[in-house]
């Protein structure tokens, strides 16, 4: 989350999907909008395992992060 001096806005960059966030100073979201990548979601699987004589079901993919740094310099997200 970074915060945009010129706009007077906070930036929030979604790791997991191709998203910028903006909020105002009240924390009221402004609009939502999309990064120049082309990942919407990062694709999982379901698996399961046995416990204890049990089943549990889990995600056995992790998430791969699409935005892992940004920055902001005064009316412009990197």
């Amino acid at each position: 989350m970074h915060y945009d001096t010129g706009l007077h806005q906070l930036i929030f960059t979604q790791f997991y999907k191709n998203g910028i966030t903006l909020i105002d100073s009240n924390f009221d979201k402004i609009e939502n909008i999309k990064t120049i990548d082309t990942v919407i979601y990062g694709m999982t699987k379901g698996g399961s395992y046995r416990e204890n004589n049990n089943i549990i079901y889990s995600n056995n993919t992790p998430q791969f992060i699409v935005n892992s740094y940004s920055c902001v310099d005064p009316g412009y997200i990197y």
